[in-house]
């Protein structure tokens, strides 16, 4: 047996292949489960040339990207282990309209810190859109798929391959010069105006007037007159954002007449938007992560909530035990009665509020959008409380002939 063939059959003793989440010239990206561990990653196939990338991404320790587990040669690819991530991509929360001027800023904020140590390992991301950034379940923003990624070459024109998202990609990586890290502010640029307007800048003209200037940068046609590298553009937004980033036309509910846009209504407050990232999170600052595991009425540190949740939950536990007392007429009838407790009362429970984060950690449930999401957890709610009563009736008044 080759040295390949091993290197592959480790991987699958370890690796439990779940669901297949693309194919992009014959290199497949799979969902897996660890024999180990039992959570779930990424197997994702890359070619041979990315290797110098990915050991330089997998040196790195940033909570903006996404860990690197393993990096093994199979033949003439590289296969990549890496974390997996529950989350929202951007293209998502755009199109749900759920992200607001607040959390744009931090998903700026937090790309140019990552892109930054990126760009001093000479790495460039090359491909910076709405479906390649993740915001995750507890608001930290993720970059990821890095298929073409590169390192510049000193001395070298261009680039060899026209790669990149239309709308997104710089102009240079089309073939005229070489890209470097002005190439992902470009990107960075358009991002950002598209998840404040929902558009891509017209004719590489901003057309939001709080941030038109620092956009306008980014965006230039010509990589010299842009920002030069991701501190220069952070520490500019850094300014912006001391002064709140109002312009004269940067006020709630006040209508801004351009000629780029029509009619364009700017709220500062972004009632109902940011996902669920809002607050103090959608600003730039990250709340301590709170456990999954935190029942709901203390997942927050609000005394009044924990009481009254605290209240209710030993109530619930004096029930279920007087309940189960009642029926403890016979060791058939108490265990079939503590099921029927278990399934509509606790299990019940669990669904609905999702203790435990078990939504975006069980597949297939990992991969439903929110809305969908809720929905099951509703249904699976439905089931086991229908499920237990009925069971219950069956104890009480088949079983042991007490009344309903």
């Amino acid at each position: 047996m080759g040295n390949w063939d091993m290197q592959l059959q480790y991987l699958q003793e370890v690796y439990k292949k779940l669901d297949k989440l693309g194919e992009n010239m014959g290199k497949e990206t799979w969902l897996v489960k660890s024999y180990v561990d039992k959570k779930l990653y990424i197997w994702k196939e890359v070619e041979l040339d990315m290797t110098g990338v990915y050991q330089s991404l997998r040196t790195v320790s940033s909570r903006n990207l996404a860990s690197i587990l393993d990096l093994i040669r199979i033949d003439d690819r590289i296969i990549v282990i890496e974390e997996y991530i529950s989350g929202d991509t951007l293209q998502e929360l755009i199109q749900s309209k759920r992200i607001g001027e607040r959390m744009a800023r931090m998903v700026v904020q937090e790309l140019l810190e990552v892109l930054s140590v990126l760009h001093s390992l000479n790495i460039v991301h090359r491909d910076i859109n709405p479906g390649n950034v993740l915001v995750s379940t507890d608001c930290v923003v993720k970059l990821l798929d890095f298929g073409i990624a590169r390192m510049p070459k000193e001395g070298k024109g261009r680039d060899t391959t026209i790669l990149g998202t239309a709308g997104y990609a710089a102009p240079e990586q089309f073939g005229f010069q070489q890209t470097d890290a002005r190439s992902d502010i470009y990107s960075l640029g358009v991002l950002f105006h598209v998840m404040l307007t929902g558009r891509l800048p017209q004719g590489n003209v901003c057309c939001h007037p709080a941030y038109q200037g620092f956009i306008q940068k980014c965006i230039a046609l010509e990589p010299k007159q842009r920002y030069q590298n991701a501190s220069e553009a952070y520490k500019e937004l850094e300014g912006i954002w001391g002064t709140g980033g109002k312009a004269e036309s940067d006020t709630p509910g006040k209508r801004v007449e351009d000629n780029n846009m029509g009619n364009y209504t700017k709220d500062s407050t972004n009632s109902g938007k940011d996902g669920d990232c809002g607050g103090e999170a959608a600003a730039g600052v990250v709340k301590p992560k709170v456990s999954p595991y935190a029942p709901v009425g203390f997942r927050s540190k609000v005394i009044w909530k924990q009481l009254l949740a605290g209240s209710f939950y030993v109530t619930m536990a004096i029930y279920i035990v007087g309940m189960a007392v009642e029926c403890a007429v016979t060791p058939q009838s108490f265990l079939l009665e503590l099921a029927a407790l278990m399934l509509y009362i606790v299990i019940a429970f669990v669904c609905l509020t999702n203790y435990g984060d078990w939504v975006h950690r069980i597949w297939p449930f990992s991969k439903l959008s929110r809305k969908w999401d809720m929905l099951i957890r509703f249904f699976l709610f439905c089931i086991a409380f229908n499920y237990g009563y009925d069971l219950e009736k069956y104890v009480r008044i088949v079983m042991l002939g007490l009344k309903k």
